[in-house]
């Protein structure tokens, strides 16, 4: 089980906040307020960290709207197909006027880029971003070290059999 200390403000680091507004789009009625969707964002700069933080706002919105945005990560791979040496791995959602926290627990061992896919209704949005940046205690290593220690003290078949179950769930 991994452990974050989240609610202490200083194990946090701002490293990226904008805000988005979309293009007018033209028309035959100006009665018609008509937009341009909001492009894929990519956020210029490349991450490392398992836990991230957003908060996303957004002007004249729906008071019932929640949903701000899909968050995409992205590794470059060295495959090329297209072109395009990326690949995604997940995809998480944030939401409007909340703190959205993405934990991603497994890494493939190089730093990420995100992309992120605001919905077409939105005219205008600021995000903001933050990287966890405290401590990360993994107490997994600890309860197999525990196991492999005790392991020779158990002997016969009753020990091996709740050996073997304790590991199929850890």
């Amino acid at each position: 089980m991994t452990s974050y200390n989240a609610s202490n403000s200083s194990n946090w680091q701002s490293v990226w906040n904008q805000s988005f507004t979309a293009s007018p789009a033209p028309g035959d009625r100006p009665e018609l307020e008509r937009y341009f969707p909001l492009p894929e964002i990519s956020v210029p700069i490349q991450l490392s960290a398992g836990l991230l933080a957003f908060y996303a706002t957004s002007q004249g919105d729906d008071p019932k709207w929640r949903f701000a945005a899909d968050v995409k990560r992205k590794y470059v791979t060295g495959l090329t197909v297209g072109g395009n040496p990326d690949a995604v791995v997940d995809s998480k959602r944030i939401f409007l006027n909340q703190f959205s926290l993405l934990r991603y627990p497994v890494s493939f061992g190089s730093s990420y880029s995100l992309l992120i896919s605001v919905p077409y209704w939105h005219r205008q949005i600021s995000l903001y971003l933050w990287e966890y940046t405290g401590l990360i205690i993994d107490t997994s290593e600890q309860k197999l070290d525990l196991i492999l220690e005790r392991l020779p003290d158990l002997s016969g078949f009753h020990s091996l059999y709740c050996l073997l179950f304790v590991l199929y769930c850890f």
